[in-house]
């Protein structure tokens, strides 16, 4: 356990080295710069920028709510309901890579140039897909598991507050923490090594296998705070009522915020973890 912990300990101290990465934090910016444009056109979606766009969106994608999200409060009450899919469906496109090509640049910081010339950014270019892939089956499973648990559970969870109350506080962040664990080495191992999704999966998996507990520990720390943040968004009509409608937009803000630090200690810690493996 003491072992376990120093570790833990070990592999914050030595991703704070990583800091000062600048090519690593330019990359995660741009994540967290896409997002925050997909907030903001969402926030301001009369904008004549925007206008068109969001209104094409938001009813492609549920027609149903599209006139609630055109009328105040109403608006922040949905927000986050549209800007979680429009994000989901962009980061598939981007993340993935630019969450790898991040991991990269730490890899390339320590080791020396000499032993890693076969590390590229632009070779990790080339398995822009795999990352994505890899990216997708994480998201994918999470936002699964988000959909079809209630369903499958409706039964036992139906006319019981307290078992409602242990489903949402209790198995929907431990599942987060168990999927972000399982595939957490996904991505920098697809990056670090040029290799294919499955490849990626299965030395995830294997490092899950061998340290479980550890494993839990790391990916419940780092998802903390992103757990804490959808608990509170659960059901925006409440807090459109007991305060300003505009704190949705805020709290949504400080997420993508949030997820900017979240991305770096991911990419760091498993980066500082693979190469003290090898």
């Amino acid at each position: 356990m003491l072992k376990s912990l120093n570790n833990f300990i070990s592999l914050y101290i030595d991703t704070f080295k990583l800091f000062g990465r600048f090519k690593a934090w330019l990359l995660l910016l741009c994540i967290f710069l896409v997002n925050w444009l997909i907030l903001y056109s969402h926030y301001q979606y009369t904008n004549p920028l925007f206008y068109n766009t969001i209104t094409w969106w938001t009813e492609l994608w549920d027609a149903k709510y599209a006139g609630g999200f055109t009328h105040y409060p109403g608006h922040f009450i949905l927000l986050p309901y549209y800007f979680s899919y429009a994000k989901q469906f962009v980061g598939i496109l981007i993340e993935g890579g630019l969450l790898g090509a991040a991991a990269l640049v730490f890899y390339r910081y320590i080791y020396t140039e000499t032993e890693i010339k076969r590390y590229t950014i632009k070779e990790t270019l080339k398995n822009w897909m795999h990352l994505t892939l890899g990216w997708g089956i994480l998201n994918g499973i999470l936002a699964g598991g988000y959909y079809y648990l209630p369903k499958v559970l409706d039964t036992f969870l139906w006319a019981s507050p307290r078992r409602q109350m242990m489903f949402d506080y209790g198995l929907i962040p431990f599942f987060t923490i168990l999927i972000v664990a399982l595939f957490f080495f996904t991505i920098p191992y697809i990056a670090i090594y040029r290799s294919n999704v499955l490849s990626g999966v299965k030395n995830s998996l294997l490092i899950f296998i061998k340290r479980p507990i550890f494993m839990l520990f790391i990916s419940g720390s780092l998802m903390l705070v992103p757990i804490i943040i959808s608990l509170i968004l659960k059901d925006p009509s409440v807090l459109v009522e007991k305060f300003r409608p505009e704190l949705i937009y805020w709290l949504l803000l400080f997420g993508i915020v949030n997820s900017l630090f979240v991305n770096f200690f991911w990419m760091g810690i498993a980066v500082n973890f693979i190469s003290e493996e090898e």
